[in-house]
Formats: structure tokens, sequence, C-alpha cells
């Protein structure tokens, strides 16, 4: 050990602030979790916001790719952070009510980072098109950041009630709604981008592109109704 000293192991970044002495007081502890499924959450909408100016047929700026794509890496990492240590906090002896919370954030953190993922899914597929020199008609373009307006004011819509702590059955009825208009609305781009794949104005491979970011958009919606479902007890 003298002669051949090992390397230090690196040491992991940590990217939320969990603090392990708060597994002596787990009540504490979920609290300080559950504002990091908060941050997971004011990040997500974030990356909807930076995602927004890239639904054009401008080149998207690199720079501004680049911040969305390590904003997804981040909350895969957050979202790691908040299991493990809401696990341990479920591996110790607590009372239910403490149970139920921590079960209830490892959810919304997942689903949180599934939204992440299909943001950055919808930018892999911009970047596509413009990689193979492809542009989006003005009608389908119109149609594309329409449904992104609608997904990105569900997500604030859910991220509110999230913070304000109040779930009323109202919003979940409002939750239900909005959702399944989003979803109507999502088989309607699709019908017309079909249509316009018949008149022959649409490549098959710009076609397969643009399906696929509607597609995301309603799991974008998906998910975000689960929180909701989450945050009023239904699931």
């Amino acid at each position: 050990m003298w002669l051949v000293r090992e390397e230090p192991a690196p040491e992991i970044p940590r990217l939320t602030y969990l603090n392990i002495r708060m597994l002596d007081t787990p009540a504490i502890g979920i609290q300080q979790s559950l504002k990091e499924v908060i941050r997971m959450g004011q990040t997500v909408i974030q990356m909807m916001n930076e995602l927004e100016p890239m639904l054009s047929n401008q080149p998207p700026e690199e720079k501004k790719a680049d911040e969305i794509f390590q904003k997804e890496n981040d909350l895969d990492i957050i979202q790691m952070e908040i299991v493990q240590f809401l696990g341990d906090i479920l591996s110790g002896n607590i009372s239910h009510d403490v149970i139920d919370e921590s079960r209830r954030q490892i959810r919304m953190a997942d689903e949180f980072e599934s939204v992440s993922d299909y943001i950055a899914a919808i930018l892999k597929l911009r970047l596509k098109l413009r990689d193979n020199q492809l542009t989006i008609s003005p009608e389908g373009l119109e149609e594309l950041r329409t449904l992104h307006k609608k997904a990105a004011d569900y997500l604030r819509m859910v991220q509110t009630v999230l913070e304000e702590d109040n779930p009323t059955p109202e919003f979940f009825s409002e939750a239900q709604s909005k959702g399944t208009a989003i979803t109507k609305y999502m088989k309607e781009c699709r019908a017309h981008h079909l249509a316009r794949v018949e008149a022959g104005k649409v490549s098959p491979l710009k076609s397969l592109i643009y399906t696929d970011m509607l597609s995301s958009y309603r799991r974008i919606k998906d998910h975000a109704f689960n929180i909701a479902e989450v945050l009023v007890g239904e699931k």
C-alpha cells in the first residue's frame, strides 16, 4: 500500500440537499425529500419552456439543446438520490403516515423523471429532422406548438397543486377533463397529419418523426395525470 497507493475513488456528485442525518427524524426527512420532488417538477417545466422555441423550422441552438439534455441527465440522478433516501427511511421503524408519504414521493419522482425522458425524446426527434434536412409544414407546426402549450399548461396546473398542497376534488375533475381533451387533440393532429401523408405532402421519414413527437406529448400528459392521481390519493 505504501509503494503502490490506491487511487481514491472518484466522488459521485450529489444533486440533492438530502442529508443522511435526517434519517433519524423521518418526519423532517420526508419534508426535505418533498422539496426535491417539487424541484424536479420545476425543472421539467423549465425544460418545456426551453423546448418550445425549438418547435420551428429554424435550426435549434446547440447550447440550448445541450442544456435540456443536461437537465434530463440531472433528473435521473436526482430521482435516484430521492429513491435511495426514501428507501432508507422506509427500512426504519416509522409511522404509517410516513410510509404512505414516502411511497407517494417515490411515485411522483418516477413520473417527473419519465416526463423529462419524453421531453428529451421530442428534442432528439427535432434534431433528427434537422440532421435529415427535413421541415414541418406550417399546418403541422401550428398543431405541434398548440399541443406543446396544452401539455405545458397541464404540467403547470399539476405542479401548482403539488406546491400549494391543495388537491381538491375539483382539481382532479379538471385534470381528468383536460387530460382527455389533450388526448383528443393529439388524435386530431395525427388524423390531419395522415391526411397530408395520403396527399403525398409528407415523406415517410418525416411522417414517422412527427407522429412520434405527437405520441411523446401524450405520454407527458399521461405521466402528469399519474401525479395528479397521487396528489388526490387515487392510487
